[in-house]
């Protein structure tokens, strides 16, 4: 069964915004985002079409999402931009291993940032789930688009395992901490 609309639950953060951010790896012309650390959280489902796969820890919070279609095969569109305002939310994602229907692949010119458009409208209703991933929502919560912007160059997954490493660095020194 292919669910039409993913449910999400929005909250008033309890914590600081984790880190995200997009990597290009360009021999498997795929787009790999990271949002949050791996220390603690292990993954328990996904959300999947053909070329976009959201990896979820147990409590419905988003680990990591894969894009399979090459970016040459992404629209542009020249006037994608970040929204002026996103609130920094607790995002957990109430759908869990089902399909989802193919999103539209959109990014901009210099394609540093990518939006995964499921539904059009015009809300402006948008969340920070982590730096640089953002969702937009309809008046249910449930997903219209998500945006990664700050999108890198990778080259034999270099630049996301140092992101990884700092990451899981900086999350032992804060459980370290207290």
């Amino acid at each position: 069964m292919i669910v039409d609309l993913l449910s999400l639950k929005i909250n008033t953060p309890a914590r600081s915004t984790p880190p995200g951010r997009g990597f290009y790896q360009r021999e498997e012309d795929a787009l790999y985002v990271q949002a949050g650390g791996f220390i603690s959280r292990k993954f328990f489902s996904e959300l999947g079409a053909k070329y976009v796969r959201f990896e979820l820890d147990l409590t419905g919070c988003l680990i990591s999402i894969e894009v399979t279609l090459p970016r040459r095969r992404w629209q542009v569109q020249t006037d994608l931009v970040a929204p002026v305002i996103a609130e920094p939310a607790d995002v957990r994602w109430l759908d869990f291993r089902s399909q989802i229907e193919e999103p539209e692949f959109i990014t901009d010119e210099d394609r540093s940032s990518h939006l995964l458009r499921f539904v059009r409208g015009d809300s402006q209703r948008w969340y920070t789930l982590a730096d640089s991933i953002m969702v937009q929502v309809d008046d249910n919560d449930n997903l219209m688009s998500l945006l990664i912007t700050g999108i890198v160059e990778d080259l034999a997954g270099q630049q996301i395992s140092a992101f990884r490493g700092l990451i899981d660095r900086t999350l032992e020194e804060d459980v370290t901490a207290n």
